[in-house]
């Protein structure tokens, strides 16, 4: 009798302990579910005190591939970063090279427009981003295409604008932010360290290759000068191509010389008479490009 009542008890005792166990996971779970609940609350209230502590804003405003931190110091890193690339843009508005890698001074391989055209990318995103920073932590908060529009509107006010698409303000803003706050070269040729050929040259590659032919010719005899090059390309060069040219159009849409020249961006002009190496007197048409003005 003594050994079932031990065995009783100590069967209800493991019975008191499972229900005990069972009631501590059942309070802890509970806890758990309290404290998500809280997070969430308290997530919900960031969102919609400060869209800066929101997941979408990450995606905005920071280069991809950047680990996302908690959402309790998101917006100050959001903010950071958005700060600097205003001042970065402000460099850029006043000196464009200052956002364009591997410059640190004006380059002759970009055109003015080329200059003008990335300062102006630089001024439409610092607008837009001061927008953003002023605007979009509030209720009634902006969404960012808004804020791109707001750049335009204010560049159109100022009658410096020349774009009409929020859209195209915030393509440029996403490749600016992605390549670390810059632009590329405008020119890809200097961007890839090569200066950029004539179009001439690009287009007739039988040109190029009579043009180096003959220069390695001078070499060798020691006679090379830029003259001699400009009179082999006026009177060879232009010649050859231009008749081969009009061969292929037929004799009913033959070009002239000037009209073929100037299918390439190439202006022309008549030099003053001067004496060539055969000490005969002629007048030599010289070429330009008429982009470089």
């Amino acid at each position: 009798n003594n050994n079932n009542n031990n065995n009783s008890s100590s069967n209800d005792n493991n019975a008191d302990e499972e229900v005990s166990d069972e009631n501590n996971t059942q309070q802890q779970s509970q806890h758990q579910e309290q404290q998500q609940q809280q997070q969430q609350k308290r997530s919900e209230q960031l969102r919609q005190q400060n869209f800066f502590h929101t997941g979408k804003a990450w995606q905005v405003f920071m280069p991809a591939g950047l680990t996302e931190p908690n959402e309790q110091g998101r917006d100050m890193v959001v903010k950071s970063f958005i700060e600097a690339r205003i001042a970065v843009c402000e460099g850029g508005k006043k000196e464009w090279f200052s956002v364009v890698p591997g410059l640190d001074g004006d380059d002759e391989h970009a055109t003015d427009l080329e200059k003008a055209t990335i300062s102006y990318k630089c001024q439409y995103i610092m607008i837009a981003l001061k927008y953003a920073l002023a605007e979009m932590s509030k209720p009634n908060r902006p969404k960012w295409e808004d804020c791109c529009q707001h750049a335009i509107d204010t560049m159109n006010d100022a009658c410096d604008g020349f774009i009409q698409c929020a859209e195209t303000v915030m393509r440029w803003h996403r490749y600016f932010c992605d390549a670390n706050d810059a632009f590329p070269h405008p020119n890809p040729h200097a961007a890839a360290g090569k200066i950029q050929e004539p179009r001439f040259f690009e287009e007739c590659p039988g040109a190029k290759l009579m043009f180096l032919s003959q220069a390695d010719e001078l070499i060798s005899k020691d006679g090379l000068t830029a003259e001699k090059l400009a009179s082999f390309v006026n009177k060879e060069i232009v010649k050859v191509e231009l008749k081969e040219c009009n061969d292929r159009r037929g004799d009913e849409d033959k070009l002239t010389r000037n009209d073929f020249l100037r299918s390439f961006g190439i202006g022309f002009g008549r030099r003053p008479k001067n004496y060539n190496d055969d000490d005969d007197e002629e007048e030599v048409t010289t070429m330009t490009d008429d982009n470089d003005g």
